[in-house]
């Protein structure tokens, strides 16, 4: 995008929202449509009930709408000030008010490689001998290099996976009161 506005040249993103984790806006998915899709895809022999259909596809167009979408601001950060600017900004408040105040490791500022995190594979594209680099192996929360994953016991619960010799995360913590913590 940098390159584009530099030289004159105008560009757009597209699309706005889709069911995934790398635009803007994501649609929820949900079971019932996932398991038409898998059935679409040829990864599960019987064809998911009638019923089950209906449902997850009256769900799936109800989270069309913008006010159920996710937003990534992550993304639109990534889009909009992070070509212009090197400087890292929390991606949520971190609050630490009293001793036992928890940070996500996933919580991590947002920025450029190696200003708000380092990671050794941060892209995410095709090469021509049909190959996918992966920058986030785990597909999910965030949209930059870090290896995010979808903890499997815990509701809309991610850890960082993945993690290899001189990665680093950065955090901006806002300390409400003085004092040691741990």
């Amino acid at each position: 995008m940098h390159s584009f506005e530099t030289n004159n040249i105008g560009w757009s993103w597209w699309p706005l929202k889709k069911i995934g984790n790398n635009n803007p806006l994501e649609i929820k998915s949900n079971l019932n449509y996932m398991r038409l899709v898998n059935y679409w895809n040829g990864k599960t022999p019987n064809p998911p009930k009638q019923s089950d259909v209906y449902s997850g596809l009256l769900e799936l167009a109800i989270y069309t709408n913008i006010r159920s979408n996710i937003v990534h601001r992550d993304v639109i950060d990534a889009l909009f000030r992070q070509p212009f600017n090197n400087k890292t900004i929390p991606f949520k408040p971190n609050i630490i008010s009293f001793k036992d105040s928890v940070i996500n490791a996933v919580d991590y500022d947002l920025g450029k490689n190696n200003f708000a995190y380092s990671d050794k594979d941060t892209g995410n594209y095709y090469i021509s001998t049909g190959g996918r680099n992966a920058g986030n192996k785990g597909y999910t929360y965030r949209n930059d290099g870090v290896d995010i994953y979808k903890d499997s016991s815990h509701y809309e619960s991610y850890y960082v996976g993945s993690i290899e010799d001189s990665e680093w995360l950065q955090y901006t913590l806002n300390v409400t009161e003085s004092g040691s913590y741990a």
